[in-house]
């Protein structure tokens, strides 16, 4: 038998079209498709971190807002310290005295309200005695805002007069030994300081010479006239001149006739 050729089937060109044009729409319809629904996918997203972030935004809001509100309460809280025991100190017009010291016993001073003796710590001797310093304050009054602290005056080198020396004022906390310069000036001259005193702020000081022996019915508050004080609250101002009120000279003079009436009977 005579070998026959195979022959394809002859497609005709308008399906072969056909069947292209079909086949770009489906993929442009696709394509559309999927990157429609990329873009609503990350629309979304966009819109949900965006809520969560404005979520978070108010949560921090709410927290800095209580934040103020606390910090404003604790401002209140803290801004008006507790000043009573200043005020009342100063607005206080009673000069009181506290401790009284006994010229020759370096180590200690006595209290004039219970009458025992107390000794300075170590370290405040040591202070003394390395700078040479005398104890010239006849009494150390206290504090008006700290029952511990003390103030008291010294001298160096006072009793030379060729060559220039210091009057000193310190505080000193019983409490804790610790010894405070608070106010220190030079002088070519016999001057003194000697603690006296407290009126409200005012730290009340003698102002006296080297060489001076009164009789045994002195007072210093009715019979002496040079005094001068320290305030407190603002020792760079340095010192000023001082009155010593009414009552305390009437005071003074009454002790003074009693000793008076008393060296007669004896």
């Amino acid at each position: 038998m005579p070998n026959k050729k195979f022959k394809p089937s002859m497609i005709p060109i308008y399906v072969i079209l056909a069947i292209a044009i079909i086949t770009v729409a489906f993929m442009f319809v696709g394509g559309a498709y999927l990157w429609h629904y990329s873009l609503i996918t990350k629309i979304d997203t966009l819109q949900h971190n965006q809520a969560v972030l404005q979520q978070k935004l108010n949560a921090t809001t709410d927290v800095e807002e209580d934040k103020v509100i606390d910090t404003e309460e604790d401002a209140e809280e803290t801004v008006q310290p507790d000043l009573s025991p200043l005020k009342s100190a100063i607005e206080d017009d009673e000069i009181t005295q506290d401790y009284q010291y006994r010229h020759g016993q370096l180590e200690g001073f006595i209290s004039l309200e219970k009458g025992n003796s107390l000794v300075f710590a170590k370290k405040a001797l040591a202070k003394f005695y390395e700078n040479e310093e005398i104890i010239q304050g006849f009494y150390f009054p206290k504090s008006p805002v700290n029952d511990n602290v003390i103030f008291l005056s010294t001298s160096v080198d006072a009793y030379d007069l060729k060559t220039p020396h210091y009057n000193k004022i310190y505080s000193y906390n019983m409490k804790t030994g610790e010894l405070t310069e608070i106010y220190q000036e030079k002088v070519k001259n016999d001057r003194l300081l000697r603690t006296m005193g407290i009126e409200g702020s005012k730290l009340i000081l003698m102002v006296d010479m080297i060489d001076n022996s009164p009789g045994p019915c002195f007072s210093i508050w009715a019979h002496w006239e040079n005094f001068e004080y320290l305030e407190l609250s603002d020792v760079n101002v340095g010192l000023k001149s001082y009155q010593v009120p009414v009552y305390k000279v009437n005071e003074g003079r009454q002790e003074s006739e009693k000793c008076e009436e008393q060296m007669k009977q004896d």
